[in-house]
């Protein structure tokens, strides 16, 4: 993801967009392979709603159950500077 394009994602999702804060997740995650920067936003994606962030964490669960459980005792969210 392009820098204009990530900061605009993440305005999206701060103004309550699941769909961007995933994509941001995804961005971190996958993209970035940096999964600390990632999971702030996954939170965001879950607690705005997004089905695929839904979705993704019952896979997780599953899949890597030790992660999983880290990451649900967390309950940071993206900050004004993130």
């Amino acid at each position: 993801m392009a820098d204009k394009e990530l900061a605009s994602a993440k305005a999206k999702a701060r103004g309550g967009n699941g769909k961007e804060a995933f994509a941001v997740f995804i961005h971190y995650a996958w993209g970035l392979h940096d999964h600390t920067r990632g999971e702030p936003w996954l939170r965001l994606a879950l607690k705005n709603g997004n089905r695929s962030a839904r979705g993704y964490i019952k896979q997780w669960q599953i899949a890597q159950p030790a992660d999983y459980a880290r990451f649900a005792k967390g309950k940071a969210v993206p900050k004004g500077s993130d």
